[in-house]
């Protein structure tokens, strides 16, 4: 019987993995079709910004490059922007496509995390599975917010997806150091074009390099080699950094009163973020305890393994796996000061999933680093990660109720729509329904759904802009004469 079981399944850690990867790509497509099933052609928060008539965010009539560069908040979003262009072009900005395809980017995002640390070849079967677990954690309900607005969700998306392809270019290949640096540095540049949340990355990475150096000044590393991948990485990641603060300078948005870490709202902000990226989104006044125990979680395994880097191996693993949780908590870290100030955000906005986001992706990462840490303390290495995961777990335990999340949004959206066709039905009603809605009395205010501005201007944009949202208000088909 055993070697009918071991012959049909392999070993238990191939089933393991094998369980493991199934349930994954079943959560996969369950939360697709979830998605799917929800997704109404109708902007949501931010994402009416393109049909804001003369803002800057504004979706152009023709293409142009200024609006391309354009912040929206504090953040460059040129590869979403290409994105909502060639949706434009293509599905005249269906935004219940946009939805789904977000979705779908997200899912290859998740992919080429584990892609990634399989390719380090340094984790065994078991060790593979339980990366595979962490991977459930972002693909349940707990990060909605990324999937249903489409602005915020696809530009954390292409940071991350630029990012690891960055560190799959620069460290894990055999291509010509001349080749590498400059496809990895393009992809890191794309990676902080795609949102604020990218200049993390390259400072995140310079920042684990000048670690590991100083710690091995200690006698615990080999020096020599710290200092060699310091002084080859330094100068790209000090031009990245440089474009970096140029492209937030190019913002040029109002900024409130900052937060900092001597003042305590900065912390509460932080720690309870942190927290919501281990699935803890209930805001309570001592919920900053939760998030400085995760915060220890996240960083136990970036200094531990700076400690016996003997080979580049050694290294470059460390690097690999540290990269994403460094950079997760710069990006919670300057989060905290642009949103900490309690005197301007409520304390419980901390909790909203959009901030928890940089960090919440890159659980995986922190599981493979406590696995990678303690590779040479077998059982401490299985009670340490056990313990993770049952956090997360725990953090995680109401993840899959889709329904509760993605219900609410796709009703409200549902509401606005038939509120605006009703709007439109009356001010066509006053024009004798003629076929052009340009004839149409749109000073009317349109006041819709919980709304508390006038949307008309919104919808005559949209309709004008012939986007599939607009043309779904109108009462009849009207094409303008060519």
């Amino acid at each position: 019987m055993m070697r009918f079981l071991r012959n049909r399944f392999g070993t238990p850690a191939d089933a393991l993995l094998s369980l493991s990867a199934l349930i994954a790509i079943i959560l996969f497509a369950y939360h697709f079709m979830v998605v799917a099933h929800y997704a109404v052609d109708v902007p949501w928060a931010d994402d009416w910004a393109v049909y804001y008539p003369g803002d800057k965010r504004e979706l152009p009539q023709p293409f142009n490059f200024a609006w391309l560069f354009s912040a929206h908040g504090p953040h460059i979003i040129v590869t979403t922007r290409v994105m909502t262009y060639f949706l434009y072009l293509t599905t005249n900005l269906d935004f219940a496509v946009y939805q789904i395809l977000n979705f779908i980017i997200f899912g290859f995002l998740c992919w080429l995390a584990y892609f990634l640390l399989g390719r380090l070849d340094v984790f065994g079967k078991v060790g593979r599975a339980a990366i595979c677990v962490a991977v459930f954690f972002t693909l349940d309900s707990k990060l909605w917010e990324l999937h249903g607005w489409i602005g915020t969700g696809s530009n954390m998306h292409f940071v991350f997806i630029f990012a690891l392809l960055a560190l799959l270019v620069l460290y894990l290949n055999e291509w010509p150091a001349p080749v590498r640096m400059f496809l990895g540095g393009l992809c890191l540049a794309l990676s902080m074009l795609s949102s604020g949340w990218g200049f993390g990355w390259a400072v995140g990475l310079l920042g684990f390099l000048l670690i590991a150096y100083l710690i091995s000044l200690a006698g615990v590393s080999d020096t020599a080699l710290c200092r060699q991948e310091l002084m080859r990485n330094l100068p790209m990641f000090l031009l990245l950094i440089a474009v970096g603060v140029w492209l937030q300078l190019m913002s040029k948005e109002p900024t409130p009163e900052l937060a900092f870490p001597w003042q305590a709202g900065y912390w509460d902000f932080a720690l309870n973020v942190t927290a919501n990226a281990f699935g803890f989104d209930t805001y309570s006044r001592m919920s900053w305890l939760l998030g400085l125990a995760c915060l220890v979680i996240c960083l136990v395994p970036v200094f531990g393994m700076c400690f016996g880097l003997r080979d580049r191996k050694d290294f470059i693993t460390a690097l690999v796996i540290a990269a994403p949780i460094v950079s997760g908590l710069l990006a919670t870290a300057l989060t905290a000061i642009g949103r900490g100030n309690p005197e301007i955000f409520a304390p419980t906005s901390s909790k909203s999933v959009h901030y928890a986001a940089p960090l919440a992706v890159a659980m995986p990462f922190v599981v493979a680093g406590w696995l990678y840490f303690l590779r040479r303390w077998r059982i401490a290495q299985i009670g340490s990660v056990a313990a993770l995961l049952v956090a997360l777990l725990i953090g995680h335990w109401d993840g899959l109720r889709f329904a509760s999340r993605y219900a609410p949004v796709s009703y409200s959206k549902q509401v606005a729509l038939r509120c605006y066709k009703d709007y439109v039905a009356g001010i066509a009603e006053q024009a004798n329904f003629d076929p052009n809605p340009n004839r149409y009395n749109w000073s009317k205010p349109a006041l819709c759904n919980d709304l508390r501005f006038n949307m008309a201007p919104v919808l005559r944009n949209a309709w004008n802009k012939r986007v599939s949202f607009g043309t779904k208000t109108v009462i009849r088909p009207w094409q303008p004469p060519r």
